[in-house]
């Protein structure tokens, strides 16, 4: 669906918010790292078998029997 849609890797992000530090709370000044954050969307991309551009590889269109709803994969 994203595919089909336009939607690729550069979409596939948090908004700037997510990497800033707490203001309150518990977890006051702690924030969510941006180089780990892009580590596991690279490592979910290998696992779903998607290329780095967000792109479904051929090979898990064909695995899942997809071939007639992916057009120019």
């Amino acid at each position: 669906f994203n595919n089909r849609c336009g939607i690729a890797a550069k979409d596939d992000t948090l908004p700037k918010r997510f990497f800033e530090p707490l203001e309150k709370g518990v977890l006051k000044g702690e924030k969510m790292d941006r180089d780990i954050f892009e580590k596991a969307v690279k490592l979910y991309y290998g696992m779903a078998g998607i290329d780095e551009q967000g792109k479904v590889l051929e090979g898990k269109v064909v695995e899942l029997g997809l071939q007639e709803f992916i057009s120019g994969n």
